[in-house]
C-alpha cells in the first residue's frame, strides 16, 4: 500500500521511543489517536501526570488517514438518537459534539497550527429531491438543537459542482477541514513541551490492578498508574478484552489526485468539504488548490493493494463527473476505523474500574475529540456526562460473523440508495 497524501505532505514531525523504563504517572492513556491527545490535554491541564503509550505511531490510524472533516454529530444519526434516549438528553449529546469542534478549531489557532491548512464550511449533498420533512430539517436543528443550517437550492450547488448528481443542499457554517496528521503532530508536540509523556511502539501485553491502581505491562516496560483509559480505535490491543470483542474494524477507501487545474476551474469550484446523504457516501475536498482528495466505500473485508482502491473510488468519481474517469491518482491507501454495533461511541467505565473511550465510526475529529475531554472530566470527577451514553453499552462484535453482518447492511444500503435514486428519475420522466 502507498503512502498516504497526509504523510507525504505533513509538515509537522512528531516522532518519540518505545517505553524503555518502569515510569510511574498519575494516569495511562492506552491508544495515540485524536480522541486520547484530547483526554491527555483535559487531563494535563488539570495538573494530572499523564503518559500515553501507542503500539504504532501516533496518530497512524484512523485519526491521520480520514477525510479530515471537522463537523459534529455521531455516527448514528439525531433521529435514531432521540428515539433512543428522549429530546433533552440527545440536545445535550450533539451540544457535547460542537464542544468538540470547537475545541479542535480553537486548538488549532491557539497553538498555530497553520499547517492544518483549516477551511471554512460542510455541505451536505442531496443526490434526489427532498421531502418536505428534509426541507423542514434546518428549522428542526435550529428549534430543538440551535444550531444552524442554511439550504441550498440545485441551482447554486451546480454553480459550485459541476454535476447534474445533486438535486439539494445543506450548508453547515460551522463545519471545517483540515489536514488531520499536522494537527495530531502539531498537538502531540505541544502535549509534550507541556509535560505529556509519549511512548510509540509499546505494546500493552495486559494490565494488573494493584493495591495503588495499576499496572500497565508492556513489552519492554511497566506503566504504574492510579487510572487507565482506553483510548484504541479500530486497532483495539488484545487487553482489555471486553474492549477487543466489541469493536468492529470497518475500512473506508482514501485517494487524491494528481495536480489539476481542470477540477477547480470546471468542476468543483469550491473549497467546502462535500458529502452526499447516501447511507453508503461519497464524501471529497479540494486539496493543495487543485487535487481532490475523494473517500468513500466502507467493508469489513478490505482490498489489500492500491489498484483495487483506485478502481472502486474511480467508479464513484466517474458516477458524479463522468470527465473525471480518466483522472489520475498519486495516493491511495485504507484506513480502518472502530465501530460498535449501535452506531455510538462506548465511553464509560468497566468493572475492574478501567476507563474507556472508542469506537466513533468515521465521526473521531468531532465527536472524538468531545468524548476525549468527557472522559478525562470523568477521570477527574467533574462531570455526570457518562449517563448520556448508559443506553449505549459495550456490545459484542460477534467476530467473522458480525463482519458478514456489516458486509450485508453496506450492499443493502447501496441497493436503497439505487433504488431511490432511480424511482425519482423515473417519475420525472414519466411527467415529461
Amino acid at each position: 500500500m502507498s503512502e498516504s497524501y497526509y504523510s507525504a505532505t505533513a509538515k509537522e514531525k512528531f516522532t518519540t521511543s518505545k517505553l524503555c523504563e518502569n515510569l510511574i504517572t498519575d494516569v495511562c492513556i492506552i491508544g495515540g489517536g485524536i480522541v486520547a491527545l484530547s483526554c491527555a490535554q483535559t487531563l494535563n491541564e488539570n495538573g494530572i501526570s499523564v503518559a500515553i503509550i501507542e503500539k504504532g505511531q501516533i496518530f497512524s490510524g484512523a485519526s491521520g488517514l480520514n477525510g479530515g472533516f471537522v463537523v459534529p454529530g455521531y455516527s448514528l444519526g439525531l433521529n435514531e438518537i432521540e428515539k433512543k434516549v428522549g429530546l433533552e438528553d440527545a440536545k445535550e449529546l450533539f451540544e457535547a459534539t460542537i464542544k468538540g469542534v470547537n475545541k479542535v478549531k480553537n486548538n488549532i489557532l491557539l497553538y498555530k497550527l497553520d499547517s492544518t491548512k483549516m477551511e471554512p464550511g460542510k455541505l451536505d449533498l442531496l443526490r434526489y429531491r427532498p421531502s418536505i420533512k428534509e426541507l423542514n430539517y434546518p428549522e428542526m436543528m435550529a428549534r430543538n438543537y440551535g444550531y444552524k443550517i442554511e439550504q441550498m437550492e440545485k441551482e447554486k450547488v451546480q454553480g459550485l459542482l459541476n454535476t447534474d448528481a445533486y438535486c439539494h443542499g445543506f450548508f453547515h457554517p460551522k463545519g471545517f477541514h483540515i489536514h488531520p496528521l499536522n494537527y495530531g503532530f502539531g498537538l502531540a508536540c505541544q502535549l509534550e513541551k507541556d509535560g505529556v509523556k509519549f511512548y510509540e511502539r509499546s505494546k500493552v501485553k495486559f494490565i494488573k490492578k494493584t493495591e495503588e491502581g495499576y499496572k500497565a505491562v508492556c513489552s519492554s516496560g511497566d506503566i504504574t498508574c492510579q487510572e487507565v483509559v482506553v483510548c484504541t480505535g479500530g486497532y483495539p490491543g488484545d487487553e482489555p478484552r471486553e474492549i477487543k470483542k466489541s469493536i468492529l474494524p470497518i475500512t473506508t477507501y482514501v485517494v487524491t489526485s494528481e495536480p489539476n487545474d481542470k477540477i477547480p476551474n470546471n468542476y468543483i469550484k469550491t473549497k467546502y468539504a462535500l458529502g452526499d446523504n447516501r447511507r453508503a457516501s461519497d464524501y471529497y475536498r479540494l486539496v493543495d488548490d487543485n487535487r481532490v482528495l475523494w473517500g468513500g466505500r466502507i467493508t469489513a473485508f478490505p482490498a489489500n493493494n492500491t489498484k483495487t482502491i483506485e478502481n472502486k473510488i474511480r467508479k464513484d468519481i466517474s458516477n458524479v463527473f463522468p470527465e473525471l474517469s480518466n483522472i489520475k491518482f498519486s495516493y491511495s491507501w485504507s484506513g480502518v476505523m472502530g465501530y460498535a454495533t449501535h452506531k455510538m461511541p462506548y465511553i464509560g467505565q468497566l468493572k475492574n474500574g478501567i476507563w474507556y473511550c472508542t469506537a466513533f465510526g468515521g465521526r473521531g475529529l468531532g465527536s472524538g475529540t468531545a468524548c476525549g475531554d468527557i472522559v478525562a472530566r470523568a477521570v477527574l470527577g467533574k462531570t455526570d456526562q457518562l449517563k448520556l451514553f448508559k443506553n449505549f453499552n459495550l456490545q459484542k462484535n460477534y467476530g467473522v460473523f458480525g463482519k458478514i453482518a456489516v458486509e450485508a447492511t453496506y450492499k443493502r444500503y447501496i441497493a436503497k440508495d439505487y433504488m431511490k435514486e432511480r424511482s425519482q428519475k423515473n417519475n420525472y420522466w414519466s411527467k415529461k
